[in-house]
């Protein structure tokens, strides 16, 4: 039997929902959030248990029964399930498409944005607890996307920062910089996944392994 199609997600009626329930976490950090989720090697992960997480520990308040299954089957059936082929090699996680523009606000804006992103995806992997068990090339790339993390945070505070002052040409090699650093960011994100891919299918025929490292 042929496996059911994973449609795209529809990103309007995400962000409408979205905006109903009033969820604390915008779209495109949410997604992060998601994907990270959706790959971490706790074994206590369920999308019903994510998004009561998301909403403080309990589903987000709703009048009928008819707009809780609205709101479960767009973020479950449709959101949530469109980002598992993600852990495909071949189709690989892309962060959101955002230009880069080449001025103060808009390389602060930037920055910001990649920065949330990585913090969702961080957040979603660490599923709530303090530590997680990670095989070693996840392990690295997590360290390598906290680098990164740190130069986005830099970045947006320096562009906030007017008393400094920057040039066109100056303003031209930040957005390169910062266009440099999502490349990173999205590859580091992809050698997570595909490692705690990895580990996963290892965890399903035996329980323990030599190479886990807890971050």
């Amino acid at each position: 039997m042929a496996r059911d199609k994973i449609l795209p997600v529809d990103e309007k009626k995400v962000l409408e929902q979205l905006h109903k329930f009033k969820c604390p976490m915008p779209y495109y950090v949410l997604r992060a959030y998601f994907m990270g989720n959706i790959v971490t090697p706790h074994r206590d992960v369920s999308p019903i248990a994510t998004i009561k997480n998301i909403w403080g520990g309990e589903l987000p308040q709703f009048v009928s029964i008819d707009d809780l299954n609205e709101l479960l089957d767009v973020l479950i059936n449709s959101f949530w399930n469109s980002l598992i082929r993600h852990q495909k090699r071949n189709d690989p996680f892309r962060l959101i498409n955002s230009p880069i523009e080449a001025t103060r606000p808009g390389l602060s804006s930037q920055a910001l944005l990649r920065q949330r992103e990585a913090e969702g995806f961080y957040n979603g992997l660490f599923n709530g607890q303090q530590s997680v068990d990670l095989p070693k090339k996840a392990h690295d790339s997590l360290n390598r996307i906290d680098e990164i993390r740190a130069m986005l945070g830099g970045m947006h505070v320096l562009m906030e920062d007017n008393s400094k002052a920057a040039s066109d040409n100056e303003l031209l090699m930040t957005a390169k910089n910062v266009q440099q650093l999502l490349l990173a960011l999205q590859h580091e994100i992809n050698v997570v996944i595909q490692d705690c891919m990895r580990y996963r299918r290892r965890q399903m025929k035996q329980p323990l392994f030599s190479d886990v490292i807890y971050h």
